[in-house]
């Protein structure tokens, strides 16, 4: 008799305590587990006009202050003090500087004019 198995196999927790993460794409879904730290990265104007590839001036006007809810089209920012008795400097949300990278691009307005033109009639009705 052959003895058959499972060949997807699920981790086994360590501990009562430990949770596998669920995967925010699809909720029902469970990750396979590992063993990262979630750090939140705050990135300079720079540093987020780079990673953008636009200046720093679009990503200072796509900027608001920070708030629970993430804005679309916008980066949230919080002004943070990097070092002891330094002043405060902006630094942008990277999720939301992301989220900006995968915004399709509006083409400017005389470019969305009709690509092709519309059909010639004719005067004798043959198009």
């Amino acid at each position: 008799m052959k003895k058959t198995v499972n060949a997807v196999q699920t981790p086994t927790a360590p501990d009562s305590s430990w949770e596998v993460p669920v995967n925010p794409v699809s909720p029902g879904r469970r990750d396979i587990p590992t063993n990262r730290i979630n750090v939140t990265v705050w990135l300079s104007a720079k540093e987020a006009a780079k990673k953008l590839s636009v200046s720093t001036d679009t990503v200072e006007r796509r900027g608001i202050e920070w708030q629970e809810v993430p804005a679309r089209h916008k980066a949230r920012y919080k002004y943070l003090v990097l070092d002891e008795g330094a002043v405060p400097v902006r630094r942008y949300y990277e999720p939301d500087v992301e989220a900006l990278l995968f915004e399709p691009r509006r083409l400017p307005t005389a470019s969305r004019a009709r690509l092709v033109p519309k059909r010639l009639h004719s005067s004798s009705g043959i198009a």
